[in-house]
């Protein structure tokens, strides 16, 4: 292969050579590119379209993805069909003999309604386009075809291309093969590379060799940062944007600064592709709901279906891998409320590398404390609870996350709220972080439906209606909303204290707790003598008192804090009180242990917290003393908590004052050589000790 191609899409040779049938055939054959094509992106292999005297306005282009996937582009069904599917079968014509074919939420239901909709079906069982003659909408009570698409005996669908192995021009690269997975992905097989270029990266572009003004490529894990080693690792890589194979003529691994291709392999002429339509971009382009409303603009919106005795519902947005999207029912029927809200919370887990679904129900606005059953907890944490929602289907391409899941109307879960769809309910929604548990963390956007009778969901209403757009492809959105500022506030440091007085307040934004510790947190964090999360020094062999103004009554778990001193980063001992004294999680002060158990009682005191005097803005102030200034410190009656530590030579150089109940509130201690006393105490003593001498002596002589 040479990596050359023409610069015309003309037929390279005269038509006059040509006999007309074998003329006739090419001619067909280019239109049957174009139509595979379509106006609006690759779908495949065109097959063919329902007949216009189909039955129940059946219509749509059929197109074959890959060996086993289906693409019905602008699909049409009225519905009526009391018992009707998709159906295929290897007979020459449809009969009863033939098999369901799941919709595209992998159901086996009566097919609903469809009006142009775009719908992607996979064949079940592991049966394959070559094993099938036809795809039908067919009536099993009836036995009744209401249209079909003849597959063709001799089709061809679209499969993986192997370019060949990547050559090894330099810095040792190699692999042993470069696949074309669809028309966006491509695989590296055994890639091997040095890593030691300054600025090497996966580069794809036109022309007849590599250069730098290709289009760089995210790495494995999505990054654009140039490309680290691989030692033999089989890497796949996603073209950005609207990129596609049929865009570009040359792979390479290049280093830009120095202009230098280590190894590059070349794509065939377009019309010589017959490789798979991008699945997950395909996703993107089906709605499989008739109903649709939109919770944040270009951000999330919500589809769904009522199929008695259940609901299916989909969430999409545009989120990050690990931010989550939440929706569900408030708390209170008239009016929007997250506290006892019934949610279901949903995300693309970047370590399973699949979409998630959790049913979670809210008690406060407080991480999960399942020691008292409380905050925003998974129902499988509360005792009784359930996991009542169920995962259809997920997709997550280009920083679209889909994600289908089914739950019962009624589910008999004393965690769960029932779905009234037969009138107007009130719903919430949020988005937000996951913390270090995989579980929801403070949102970052919240969002409640109005009491307004207009804007609360009806879910059975009559006349379907999409009240949504299709997602940008670009927006800053995000960043806006959920993505911390590039600078944290300065690290407030603490030193020469003897005495600390623990409160709490906010979280501080995007540049507050998060940014400067890299946790997630839940919003509220430890303030000690008046600062944020400060960096707090001590010496070995020295006193030290603290404070506590954290809360000393369990029963309001959202404001029961106990203060204490630990080697866990995170804190949260009274979630696993089994593994505290462990090597991993060492208590050094503010718990006592009775009998073997936890009493954090030492660091627990009256509730006090730096509350806003209107609203939290911590985005629109320029630092963390602007910040202070729109707080004020409201404390409850009662009694402070008070405690003594001295570290020892047994203390680790770091340890972390944290909440006993919940995780990631507090920060660093620093924990360094002491002192018998502090050095200018010893200058004071050693003056002391010379005029009680002296005087000693005067009264002598």
């Amino acid at each position: 292969m040479d990596g050359r191609r023409s610069s015309s899409s003309s037929i390279p040779f005269p038509l006059h050579h040509l006999p007309l049938v074998r003329i006739v055939f090419i001619l067909l054959s280019f239109s049957l590119f174009q139509v595979t094509f379509g106006q609006n992106g690759y779908y495949g292999r065109f097959i063919g379209e329902f007949p216009p005297d189909a039955v129940h306005n059946v219509k749509g282009r059929v197109y074959a993805v890959n060996e086993d996937t289906i693409y019905i582009k602008g699909f049409h069904y009225d519905g009526a069909g009391p018992d009707a599917f998709f159906w295929a079968g290897s007979t020459p014509l449809p009969n009863a003999k033939g098999f369901i074919i799941p919709d595209e939420l992998g159901r086996t239901i009566k097919l609903s309604p469809y009006k142009d909709q775009n719908v992607l079906l996979k064949l079940p069982g592991g049966r394959k386009l070559k094993d099938i003659r036809w795809l039908a909408v067919w009536c099993r009570k009836f036995t009744a075809n209401f249209g079909h698409v003849d597959i063709p005996f001799d089709l061809d669908p679209p499969t993986e291309l192997n370019l060949g192995r990547l050559p090894s021009l330099a810095h040792g690269t190699s692999a042993d093969a470069v696949i074309l997975k669809d028309s966006k992905t491509i695989q590296f097989r055994n890639l091997r590379y040095d890593g030691a270029a300054p600025d090497a990266f996966f580069l794809v572009g036109l022309g007849t060799k590599p250069h730098g003004n290709g289009i760089k490529v995210p790495d494995e894990n999505g990054s654009l940062r140039r490309i680290h080693g691989y030692t033999g690792q089989d890497i796949t890589i996603r073209l950005p944007g609207n990129t596609t194979v049929f865009d570009i003529e040359w792979i390479a691994l290049y280093c830009i600064t120095y202009a230098e291709n280590f190894g590059s392999v070349f794509v065939p002429e377009r019309r010589h592709l017959n490789i798979p339509a991008d699945v997950k971009s395909l996703v993107n382009t089906v709605m499989p709901f008739m109903n649709c409303e939109t919770m944040f603009d270009d951000l999330m919106q919500i589809s769904w279906e009522i199929r008695q005795p259940d609901i299916y519902i989909q969430l999409e947005g545009r989120v990050d891998p690990d931010i989550y999207m939440a929706f569900g029912l408030s708390g209170d029927p008239d009016r929007p409320k997250m506290i006892d809200s019934d949610v279901t919370v949903v995300w693309y887990d970047q370590y399973d590398k699949r979409g998630k679904v959790v049913d979670y129900f809210i008690t406060a606005k407080s991480q999960c404390a399942p020691q008292s059953q409380s905050g925003a907890c998974p129902d499988l944490r509360l005792s009784g609870g359930r996991e009542d929602s169920q995962l259809l289907s997920w997709n997550y391409a280009d920083g679209i996350l889909k994600v289908a899941y089914r739950r019962p109307l009624t589910t008999g879960d004393s965690a769960d709220k029932t779905f009234y769809v037969d009138s107007p309910i009130t719903t919430v929604a949020a988005i937000g972080h996951l913390n270090s548990r995989r579980e929801a963390a403070y949102h970052s956007i919240a969002f409640t439906r109005s009491h307004d009778t207009h804007t609360k969901i009806f879910f059975n209403r009559v006349l379907p209606v999409r009240n949504c757009r299709p997602f940008i492809n670009e927006t800053d959105l995000m960043k806006e909303y959920l993505r911390a500022a590039p600078d944290a506030w300065p690290q407030s440091v603490i030193e020469n204290e003897h005495i600390f007085r623990a409160q709490i307040g906010p979280a501080g934004g995007s540049r507050g707790y998060t940014a400067i510790t890299g946790e997630q947190s839940w919003g509220i964090t430890w303030w000690i003598n008046g600062l944020l999360i400060p960096e707090i020094h001590v010496r070995r062999g020295q006193n030290y008192t603290f404070i506590v103004e954290g809360g000393n009554d369990p029963s309001r778990q959202a404001r029961y804090h106990p203060f204490y001193i630990t080697n866990n980063r995170e804190g949260g001992g009274g979630q696993e009180p089994a593994l505290l004294r462990s090597p991993n999680h060492q208590v050094y002060a503010g718990i006592d242990f009775r009998s073997g158990f936890p009493d954090p009682s030492p660091g627990t005191g009256r509730y006090c917290e730096w509350k806003h005097k209107t609203v939290d803005v911590a985005e629109m102030v320029s630092s963390l003393e602007e910040y202070k200034r729109t707080l004020y410190l409201d404390c409850e009656e009662g009694q402070f908590g008070l405690f003594t530590w001295t570290p020892d030579e047994n203390t680790p150089d770091v340890v972390y004052y944290q909440c006993f109940t919940h995780r990631n509130l507090g920060w660093k201690i620093i924990v360094s050589r002491g002192f018998a006393v502090s050095p200018p105490s010893l200058l004071l003593l050693t003056i002391l000790s010379l005029f009680i001498i002296l005087s000693s002596f005067l009264r002598r002589s």
